[in-house]
């Protein structure tokens, strides 16, 4: 055991390295900043007894070039048979993961000034425990359950129906859904009942179709149509109106087109268009 010859009215004085302890919380209220120190203090060789004053400073390198974090003062600490333990509390926003070492300055109780003793003490892993209270963002998590928020990106694998809450809607809803409100849907906006186009609404180009009429690819204006494949192969017509199954089928550039009932206008061409005409029938 090498002993360390000090200049400061405690001679021969050792501190035996940081035995690693984990972190406890001083108080049940929560986790908090506080971690626990236990040292040996040898004088001449021989276990220290009575009362000394403990400086304690945070350095960022080992020799003690620069010092983070307040300063902690332990004075009238009882040591006995060497052993003494003190509680360090460098307070929030200190321990974020950067390698850092303890220095502790000794001297007797109400006596002169500080003796450094060396080598500084690498600080281990278990205070850096208390940064889990502050972090962000999770790392991991056992389960989304025991997550109290956790951003999507970071989840992979399944997350089971039973951990997510009964406002979530999924596709796997086997009952009605009741909205108490508006549904609000981006614009452009597609729906489907399956693998068919069930609503399509462009208010940029004002063409709205329902029941699976229209198509996706549509760049005419002002059409409006309702009905299974009604003005399914329209692309550049504009200002049509359509009600009923296949009505304006046919019709891929005609404009000014009105037509209702079933399979009405079916054959509808661009030669027709500028043609406002209103034609009712069951079917051809």
């Amino acid at each position: 055991m090498k002993n360390h010859s000090l200049i400061a009215g405690i001679p021969n004085l050792l501190l035996l390295a940081l035995l690693s302890t984990l972190a406890y919380p001083l108080s049940t209220s929560g986790q908090g900043t506080a971690f626990t120190y236990q040292g040996r203090l040898n004088v001449s060789g021989q276990p220290a007894n009575g009362l000394y004053d403990l400086r304690f400073r945070l350095a960022t390198d080992a020799v003690g070039s620069n010092y983070v974090a307040t300063t902690l003062l332990l004075n009238n600490q009882g040591i006995t048979n060497g052993l003494f333990t003190a509680a360090l509390d460098f307070g929030a926003g200190t321990f974020t993961g950067t390698n850092l070492w303890l220095q502790v300055d000794v001297r007797t109780n109400g006596g002169g000034g500080y003796t450094a003793l060396n080598p500084l003490q690498p600080l281990t892993p278990a205070p850096y425990a208390m940064m889990a209270a502050n972090a962000t963002l999770a790392i991991s998590a056992l389960t989304a359950g025991t997550a109290s928020s956790i951003f999507a990106s970071n989840i992979v694998g399944l997350v089971s129906l039973t951990q997510l809450p009964g406002s979530v809607l999924t596709n796997n809803e086997s009952n009605p859904v009741s909205l108490n409100s508006s549904l609000v849907l981006p614009a452009p906006a597609t729906v489907y009942s399956g693998a068919a186009l069930l609503l399509r609404s462009d208010p940029a180009n004002r063409n709205f179709f329902a029941g699976g009429a229209g198509n996706l690819t549509l760049s005419g204006i002002f059409n409006t149509a309702d009905g299974y494949s009604s003005m399914k192969n329209m692309t550049t017509g504009s200002s049509n109106t359509a009600s009923g199954s296949y009505t304006l089928f046919q019709n891929t550039a005609g404009s000014n087109n009105t037509a209702g009932g079933s399979y009405a206008l079916f054959f509808q061409h661009e030669r027709r268009r500028q043609h406002s005409q209103r034609l009712l029938c069951d079917g051809l």
